[in-house]
């Protein structure tokens, strides 16, 4: 069974949304009882509820984050990913200091989807709503929904 998590800084808004995306993806296309989908965060602290303001933009795309628990990333679960998926490329690096052996498990989801690395900020700006951030998230997870299925798929099973 593929496997694959999603990453963000405190997992609290883009990490949850993007794991919520990717499980309706999955849904949609008649594949969720095949897929282990989870979420976490690099410096989050576990056992917090997610921000209003995170489930509200969630459900601006139909997605529901509500009952979501935070966690932070656990080194042992995580050796059990396919498939590790960083918004920022800061997230990305911190992770391959701690754990170079994952180097062909962890991609940036832009860099998966879109085949150049960029982040993808939680920073609000003038111009930037939470809602805009989960519809961004949302059209990459579409978008890329084949791509990520292919890169996990392709690592499950396999010894790095």
């Amino acid at each position: 069974m593929p496997s694959i998590l999603f990453v963000c800084q405190a997992n609290q808004f883009r990490s949850p949304i993007a794991a919520a995306c990717f499980e309706q993806a999955l849904i949609k296309n008649g594949c969720r009882n095949d897929w282990e989908v989870d979420s976490a965060g690099t410096w989050a602290i576990s056992g917090l509820q997610v921000a209003a303001e995170a489930v509200r933009a969630a459900s601006t795309i139909g997605v529901d984050i509500s009952s979501h628990i935070t966690q932070a990333i656990l080194p042992p679960r995580l050796e059990t990913y396919d498939l590790i998926l960083a918004m920022e490329s800061g997230q990305k690096e911190a992770l391959l200091v701690e754990f170079p052996h994952l180097l062909n498990r962890v991609h940036l989801l832009s860099e998966v989807v879109d085949g150049i690395p960029y982040d993808i900020s939680d920073r609000q700006l003038p111009d930037r709503s939470p809602e805009d951030i989960a519809r961004e998230l949302c059209d990459l997870i579409n978008r890329g929904f084949a791509k990520i299925c292919e890169l996990a798929s392709s690592k499950s099973g396999m010894q790095e």
